[in-house]
């Protein structure tokens, strides 16, 4: 064979087995598939049924057949089908119902991952009873019931395997739940994770007030509590994953109590002037949940016998509370749920008193610095919150959402105050402070602001999604006046300086926004890219007057008439401080994109974003030593990194996030404010931008006997963090700040091991354990004695912490009888790099019981008994042994409607509120005021309507 042959013979043959092997990979390559789904519905109710759906092609031949399935009612059907124009017929069948069919079409696959065929209505059948009851003929059904179970992602208690009293809310429930935590504002935490929110049969009520369904739902309506990731608003409107979901835990109610209504209510009183009194009304059917509740009490306080609530004072409420609280909820939608609305409002007047006696330590080189203070604060207060959002869906290829808020409040604060002052060169004793200071003052104000969200979306024929969202607010602050009268004593220069200051610090800001977004859907990959912009205006008066400068009617220590200003205008400003008086108004535009990649596929989720945006800031300010308008530009880069991976037997979780926070612009402005001559305030026209870096992670073990290990390492570090410059005058007590960057030492970080499980085969016996440590690094500036706050040196003093925890729980249940012992241990260490610190080793520490146990004549007891102990703190007063004892008889007549509950609070009157806190700066302690303890009466009458079950034939 000639050579010139040879070459095209060759690349023939190339050619040959390159097309064999691409023609060998497009055959081996699996085809791509999409998804159909398929809800079927009552055609009456249009509540959806758990049906058996199946999908045909268009000669009749079977592709699939499908039980409909899903969580809190949702159930639906899905298919998965080659990703080709097709055409369809779909079968639905449900006993109880005529079948039905219908036809569909796949005309344009593109990148479309799924298709959402129109929901199939199903006629019930005249003769069908699907309520009929099954006779098991004397069959008896025993065993221990299941408290919790894991279903994929989500924690699903059991209600009926908790043993809770007669009488009792929705949150005596939530706390026996294993690995569960409620603080006293309401939060939640499940295995020290916070719930975002609650839900009640997958629905918002009353969204970021856990309370009120804490305080109101009796717990005898709960069927189930699920703990899950929600997909959030955005998502379930576009019927895809483009957000982080949120973390809820989910009320289920029993079957008999979805539809009719449900009432109870409750009045108490008893010693110490205690009173309570409440009422809570819920109608419930398949498309319309309206409530209504009623709130009065002077016992501010959301725990129990008997429910192992957290009694140490870390935990207690602050202060002493009269709350009157009214609101209502309506939600309700058509009946193919394609247009939803959600409203909630609450009206609450609060009269709050607060006592304080604090003890702190300044540490500084040449000496620490001590002070003493005692105030009493009462404020009185009224706010309304309406919120309604409208919602339209159609058939999940568009979606359109208006949200409106309106928020008003407005009261009063009357305070007063004591405060003295010690160095290192007094005794430390009442009779040798350096200063002594007496304020009263009265403080009035009112809020105002409306919100409007409106977002619309559109899902693409080729897959993708188109959204817009626009935003407006306005918010007003006027009146916001405080009236004040201090008496500041120098002793060591044997001075007196008296004020009587009106301070006018009324504002208004508005602020407006829109975004557009772009997610391309690439198989179970999505690409989003967002444009926003934002605009805030804000507009602020800060007017102080020296009313002692106006002669004799104003320039004594004279607790009447503290708010009595001159008749006149020409005589009020003869009064005006210039030099702490200002006003400015601060426009920011704002221009942020926010390219984002997310994975969601077989139950893992991950999340890249890199958002970026220029801010755009212009101050006009004005005061006695600045008339200026100034300018600021700067760019930030904030990405975040999130990670969810989870199955029947372990679930991961990991994320990363970078934030930044800037100076406002008016603390740049170079003033100096000594309108408090004991605590004067520079600004510092250097701050620079913050940066915190975040880490969070978990990992949670589920076994087969349904125990959970989890596994936890949190943490912080916090670059140019703003710390304070601080200097101390030895003659008169008075300090000067002034706010800096402090590059680098704060740092936190948080790892821990929890688990919680049974401990036998029946379930009888469980244990619940979590080993935690808090350690932190705080570095700020040292005080600096007799100088000048400008030329301040730049000392650094370091504290680190340390706080180790254990916290241990056995628990025995059996029939009518729960028995709990707890112990709870903290070891608290802090130490420094100053010549001068005394290292802190400190303890806290708790142990105790609770019991549960039906007595004879139907009489349940409840009860808790803690033993809490101090030691090692440097005021000897802090180092004490607080024996708790809180006891609860209760007593139901009327088949459980009517229920006589007696009650003990702290009967040994050994309950405070102490707190400790240290940091680079120094340590403190402080005393709150609590409740006293009481006894107390309560009737309670519940009343339920559920519609009667259809009789036989």
């Amino acid at each position: 064979m000639k050579t010139k042959y040879l070459l095209p013979l060759l690349l023939l043959l190339l050619f040959n087995v390159i097309g064999g092997a691409a023609q060998n990979a497009k055959t081996d390559k699996p085809k791509r598939t999409v998804m159909l789904g398929q809800i079927v519905k009552d055609s009456f109710t249009g509540v959806r049924l758990k049906a058996h759906v199946t999908l045909m092609r268009q000669d009749s031949t079977v592709v699939d057949t499908i039980t409909c399935k899903g969580w809190y009612g949702n159930y639906f059907a899905r298919f998965e089908v080659e990703a080709k124009p097709a055409k369809y017929i779909v079968k639905a069948e449900c006993e109880g119902y005529a079948t039905n069919c219908q036809d569909y079409e796949i005309k344009r696959v593109a990148r479309n991952r799924g298709f959402k065929m129109p929901d199939l209505n199903l006629k019930k059948l005249a003769q069908s009873d699907i309520y009929k009851e099954v006779d098991l003929d004397g069959v008896v059904v025993t065993g221990t019931k299941v408290k919790f179970t894991y279903r994929g992602d989500t924690i699903v208690y059991n209600a009926s395997a908790f043993n809770v009293p007669d009488g009792s809310m929705l949150d005596a429930l939530v706390r026996q739940l294993p690995g569960a935590e409620i603080k006293s504002n309401g939060d939640i935490y499940i295995n020290g994770k916070k719930i975002d929110y609650l839900t009640l049969n997958g629905k918002d009520f009353f969204k970021g007030n856990n309370k009120i369904m804490l305080d109101n739902l009796p717990h005898y309506t709960v069927q189930d509590l699920k703990v899950y990731n929600k997909s959030t608003e955005k998502s379930r409107l576009v019927g895809k994953e483009v957000e982080k979901k949120d973390y809820v835990m989910d009320v289920e109610l029993k079957r008999e109590y979805n539809r009719g209504y449900i009432s109870n209510a409750e009045l108490a009183g008893g010693t110490r002037e205690r009173y309570m009194a409440r009422l809570f009304g819920l109608y419930y059917d398949d498309h319309t949940r309206f409530s209504v509740f009623g709130n009065v009490n002077n016992v501010n306080e959301n725990r129990s016998p008997g429910r192992e609530g957290d009694w140490s004072p870390s935990n207690s409420p602050q202060g002493q509370t009269v709350t009157k609280q009214v609101g209502a909820s309506l939600s309700t939608q058509n009946k193919s749920g394609i247009l939803r609305e959600q409203f909630d409002a609450i009206a609450s007047w609060n009269d709050v008193t607060d006592i304080t006696r604090s003890s702190s330590e300044q540490f500084a080189s040449a000496g620490n610095i001590f002070s003493r203070s005692n105030s009493t604060s009462m404020q009185k207060e009224f706010r309304l919150n309406a919120n309604n959002q409208i919602t339209y869906t159609d058939e999940s290829t568009f979606y359109l959402q208006s949200s409106t808020s309106f928020n008003y409040g407005d009261g009063t604060n009357n305070s007063s105050s004591e405060r003295a002052t010690f160095d290192s060169e007094g005794n430390m004793t009442a009779d040798s402070p350096t200063n002594r200071s007496q304020t009263i003052s009265l403080t009035k104000f009112r809020t105002t602001s409306v919100n409007e969200s409106f977002m619309f979306g559109f899902d693409l024929p080729w897959g993708d999604l188109l959204d817009f969202h626009l935003n407006g607010s306005y918010t007003s602050n006027k009146p916001q006046d405080r009236f004040s009268l201090s008496n500041n004593e120098y002793l060591r220069e044997n001075k007196n300086d008296l004020r009587r200051v009106y301070a006018d610090s009324h504002s208004n800001s508005y602020n407006y926004g829109a975004s557009a977004n772009y997610s391309v859907m690439l198989n179970n990959w999505t690409v989003r890219l967002s444009q926003k912009y934002n605009q805030n205006m804000t507009s602020t008066n800060q007017l102080n007057y020296r009313l002692e400068r106006l002669g004799d009617l104003y320039n004594r220590f004279d607790q009447q008439q503290l708010d009595r200003l001159p008749t006149t205008r020409d005589s009020l400003l003869l009064a005006l401080d210039m030099q702490n008086s200002k006003t400015y108004r601060l426009l920011t535009r704002q221009y942020k994109g926010e390219p984002a990649l997310t994975y969601n596929h077989n139950n893992t989720y991950f999340s890249l974003k890199l958002p970026y945006r220029l801010v755009r800031e212009r101050i006009n300010y004005r005061c006695a030593s600045v008339d200026t308008t100034a300018v600021r530009r700067k760019w930030l880069v904030e990405p975040s990194l999130y990670f969810n991976k989870w199955n029947d037997k372990l679930e991961l979780n990991a994320s990363y996030s970078l934030s930044s926070s800037q100076p406002g612009m008016e603390s740049l402005m170079p003033i100096d404010n000594d309108i408090n001559p004991l605590s004067r305030r520079v600004n510092n026209p250097n701050l620079k931008t913050s940066v915190t870096h975040n880490i969070n992670s978990y990992v949670n073990f589920i076994f087969k006997n349904k125990s959970i290990l989890s596994i936890a390492l949190n943490g912080s570090v916090y670059t140019d963090m703003i710390g304070t410059r601080t200097t101390y005058n030895t003659q008169t007590g008075a300090y000067a700040y002034m706010s800096d960057n402090v590059h680098s030492g704060n740092w936190t970080l948080n790892p821990y091991v929890a688990y919680s499980g049974k401990l036998d085969k029946k379930g009888l016996f469980a244990i619940e354990t979590r080993l935690s440590l808090d350690y932190t690094k705080s570095t700020d500036f040292d005080i600096a004695y007799d100088a000048d706050i400008n030329n301040a040196a730049s000392v650094l003093s370091r504290v680190y912490t340390s706080i180790l925890r254990d916290y241990l729980k056995l628990s025995f249940q059996k029939g009518d009888l729960s028995l709990a012992l707890v112990a709870d241990a903290q070891w608290r260490n802090s130490t420094s790099n100053r010549d001068n610190f005394q290292t802190l080793n400190a303890y806290d520490y708790n142990y105790g019981m609770t019991l549960s146990y039906k007595l004879p004549l139907g009489i349940q007891l409840a009860t808790d008994l803690k033993q809490y102990s101090r030691r090692g703190y440097g005021d000897k007063s802090m180092n004490t042994n607080d024996l708790v004892w809180n006891a609860s008889l209760v007593r139901s007549f009327c088949k459980g409607r009517l229920t006589l509950t007696a009650e003990g609070f702290d009967l040994l009157h050994q309950l405070s509120n102490t707190t400790y806190t240290v940091n680079a700066q120094g340590r403190t302690e402080v005393w709150r005021n609590t409740i006293p303890n009481y006894m107390m009466m309560h009737v309670a009458y519940k009343l339920t309507k559920t519609p009667k079950k259809k009789k036989k034939l």
